[in-house]
């Protein structure tokens, strides 16, 4: 089964994982959403199974190597109500827990892995986390995590938690058990703060670590996904939206926005809209802008602020630009070849619920690559940016 490739995906959407392990074999996914799944089979093929997790038999279900799960952060994000696993979304995660130990768990699946927000480590004091390794103990996994952000591949911040389950022979075989004196990888990238300290109280799980290749330097840059000298697009705000946006642009902000104004460089900027209160009481969305080069993370389009903005300011004269469905896709890694639905609601909810491909493909890279074929001295070529079709 080692020397087998073959891949399931869980909470599928659109096949983010797939598109990030392109060596790998999917052979089966599922989803319940039915307009996600019409555009994973437009991608991938026609293996999707659209029906409720709940409503799946452990019979349902093919055997692999590796089986991913990307669950929905609803109940554990900082965006979300951070209920964490006890919120009915995110605790959906133990629906697929329970169907992998209905399958004979790392016996059927040498490795699992799980995506999720870094406020996981946070949710319930860090019990949330505790419960879900120690279920995956039990199922014959060691668990290794990795805290990778999106910035690395793509401008676009987006930290999340990698939860890598190896089957408890080959880990300890190949990696080192995290135990009250175990020195830690020095990566803060990989390893935060917030996760050292997790892995410090928690030490008496079965954890593990092995060395891993740097993180990349990422080579894309905003300007570069986003279509910004495109004047025909109907994405640029118009004048009553545009002085909205400015008027809301208080005390530091605005500074930042007459120096990019009187610049006589061009800057796209990223903007965001955040809920604030006044001194009177009253709620607004603020405008917030930041030079990093990085856009927020992409969400699924709700509506108002949860819509990601630019700004293109210099030379006197200045525009808004609302990320538009493609260049959302960009951000968060996928090629301009992937097909996105037409309506605009529908597409950003695909991309903006998903996973960027090109984390995914470090991980695979980095963490399972050494037991898959171990006889064979090489190692894949992680899927890079350059892989994309970019508009510049």
């Amino acid at each position: 089964m080692l020397h087998d490739r073959t891949h399931i995906e869980f909470f599928a959407g659109v096949g983010g994982v797939s598109v990030g392990l392109p060596q790998w074999d999917t052979t089966w996914a599922n989803d319940f959403c039915p307009m996600k799944a019409e555009y994973y089979a437009k991608n991938h093929g026609d293996h999707l199974v659209c029906e409720d997790i709940n409503h799946l038999m452990a019979d349902d279900i093919p055997l692999a190597s590796l089986v991913s799960g990307t669950y929905p952060c609803t109940n554990t994000s900082c965006a979300g109500d951070r209920t964490g696993l006890f919120g009915v979304t995110s605790g959906v995660v133990y629906q697929w827990i329970k169907l992998l130990r209905a399958k004979g768990g790392a016996d059927a699946y040498p490795f699992a892995m799980l995506e999720n927000p870094t406020g996981l480590l946070a949710r319930n004091k860090g019990a949330d986390m505790r419960s879900l390794i120690s279920t995956l103990n039990s199922l014959g996994y060691s668990v290794c995590l990795v805290v990778v952000d999106a910035f690395h591949f793509v401008p676009q911040s987006r930290p999340r938690i990698f939860i890598n389950g190896i089957k408890k022979s080959l880990a300890h075989r190949h990696m080192q058990a995290i135990t009250p004196t175990a020195t830690l990888p020095t990566c803060k990238h990989l390893y935060t703060a917030p996760l050292r300290k997790w892995l410090a109280n928690n030490s008496d799980l079965d954890l593990v670590y092995g060395k891993t290749p740097p993180l990349p330097v990422r080579t894309v840059h905003l300007e570069q996904v986003i279509d910004w000298q495109d004047n025909t697009s109907d994405a640029w705000a118009d004048r009553a939206f545009t002085q909205a946006l400015v008027d809301n642009l208080t005390g530091g902000q605005r500074r930042r926005f007459d120096q990019l104004l009187r610049s006589p460089a061009i800057t796209i900027a990223s903007v965001a809209r955040r809920g604030r209160t006044r001194a009177d009481g009253s709620r607004f969305n603020a405008t917030e802008i930041s030079v990093s080069g990085l856009a927020p993370a992409q969400r699924p389009y709700k509506g108002g602020s949860s819509r990601c903005w630019i700004l293109i300011a210099g030379q006197g004269r200045y525009r808004f630009k609302c990320v538009t469905p493609r260049e959302s896709a960009r951000l968060m890694g996928f090629p301009d070849s992937f097909i996105l639905p037409t309506n605009a609601k529908q597409a950003y909810q695909c991309t903006g619920d998903s996973v960027v491909p090109q984390a995914v493909a470090w991980v695979e890279n980095a963490i399972y690559s050494r037991f898959i074929d171990e006889n064979k001295q090489h190692q894949r070529p992680t899927l890079q940016m350059s892989q994309l079709s970019l508009s510049l």
